[in-house]
């Protein structure tokens, strides 16, 4: 009997995901000039807003880590195994630092 209310956590998910997309487009059009460092500061004041968008930062880079790392593992165990994980990590953070010092455009070859 449980398999059969299955349908309610999609109805109430898709309800609770239309309110979170609502929320943030009437906070960004409030705020139509600012980015989400910005936004954090006029909200919540230079202090807390200053520790929220650290947080943000540790949690972009704890996310970009961990997909590198797991990258990182198949591309060893399939393409190349005998090559050192260090020197594939030097790599792709090579390519990663190029592309967001030069731009993404430089590097697909659009001006």
């Amino acid at each position: 009997m449980q398999n059969k209310n299955a349908w309610i956590s999609v109805v109430v998910s898709f309800i609770l995901a239309h309110i979170v997309i609502f929320i943030m487009l009437k906070t960004l059009e409030k705020f139509e000039n600012l980015d989400l460092y910005g936004i954090h500061k006029e909200i919540y004041g230079k202090f807390f807003g200053s520790f929220l968008n650290l947080i943000y930062v540790i949690y972009c880079t704890y996310g970009f880590f961990a997909v590198l790392k797991n990258y990182i593992e198949v591309i060893n165990t399939w393409v190349f195994p005998y090559v050192k994980p260090q020197y594939i990590t030097i790599a792709i953070l090579i390519l990663v630092i190029y592309a967001v010092t030069a731009g993404f455009r430089v590097i697909i070859g659009l001006s």
